[in-house]
C-alpha cells in the first residue's frame, strides 16, 4: 500500500484548500508553491475558457482552438453542450470549496497504466476506484512536471482533472498531444472520441489561455 509521508494543506490564491502529498519525508517549498500556482491558474483558465464558449457568436480564436482539439470549427449544439458540461464539471472539481488533494508522484505507476505504456511516457495519472470509472482517486503529477515548465504542468493537471471530475478517457497517441506544438501525436482520432478525450479538453483550455 502506498504511504505518503509528507502532507501539507495550504490556501491557494483563489481561497481554496489544497492538500499536497508526497512520498518523501520533506515536502520542499518549491514543490508546494508550484502546486499552489498550478491548481490556482488551472481553475482560472477553465473559467476563462467557459466564458469564451458562452459568447455568441464564437470568436475566431475559439473556433481555431475547437478545430485543433475537437476537430471542428463549428460543433453542433449537442457537441458544444457536451464540451461546456465537461468543462463545468472540471471547474467545479478544481474550485470545490471542500478542497482538493494533489499527490506528487515519486514515480512508479506502471502497475496502474495501460498495457505497453511506461511511466516515462506520462506526466500524471489518476486511478478509477470502480470498473465503471465513476469514482476516481486523487490526481497525481510527476515532481519533475510539477516544478518544470508551468504550461506543461497546467496541461497535465487539467488533463487528469478531466478524468477525475468528468470521467474522460484516453485514446493513446492519437489522443495525446506533443508539448512542442500541441498537435496530436498520431492521426486517427474521431470527432466522437475527441469529445471524450481528456487531452482535447486540456489543450483546448491551453490554446485559449496562452
Amino acid at each position: 500500500m502506498d504511504r505518503y509521508y509528507s502532507k501539507k494543506t495550504v490556501i491557494t490564491n483563489a481561497g481554496l484548500a489544497l492538500t499536497v502529498k508526497h512520498r518523501q519525508f520533506m515536502l520542499s517549498d518549491d514543490r508546494l508553491t508550484a502546486a499552489q500556482e498550478v491548481v490556482t491558474k488551472a481553475g482560472y483558465w477553465v473559467i476563462h475558457a467557459l466564458s469564451l464558449l458562452n459568447e455568441t457568436p464564437l470568436a475566431k480564436d475559439v473556433k481555431k482552438a475547437l478545430q485543433r482539439t475537437f476537430l471542428t470549427f463549428s460543433p453542433n449544439a449537442e457537441a458544444l453542450k457536451q464540451i461546456k458540461d465537461t468543462l463545468i464539471l472540471v471547474q467545479y472539481g478544481i474550485c470545490n470549496p471542500a478542497g482538493l488533494n494533489l499527490k506528487i508522484a515519486k514515480y512508479n505507476p506502471d502497475r496502474q497504466l495501460p498495457p505497453n505504456v511506461t511511466a516515462n511516457q506520462v506526466n500524471g495519472y489518476v486511478v478509477p476506484y470502480d470498473q465503471n470509472r465513476t469514482v476516481w482517486g486523487d490526481i497525481h503529477l510527476k515532481a519533475t512536471v510539477l516544478t518544470g515548465d508551468r504550461k506543461t504542468a497546467l496541461v497535465a493537471f487539467i488533463h487528469e482533472a478531466s478524468h477525475k471530475f468528468a470521467s474522460t478517457a484516453d485514446f493513446g497517441d492519437k489522443g495525446y498531444t506533443r508539448d512542442s506544438d500541441g498537435m496530436f501525436k498520431e492521426a486517427g482520432l474521431t470527432k466522437a472520441e475527441a469529445l471524450n478525450n481528456a487531452e482535447s479538453y486540456a489543450r483546448f483550455v491551453y490554446h485559449l489561455c496562452t
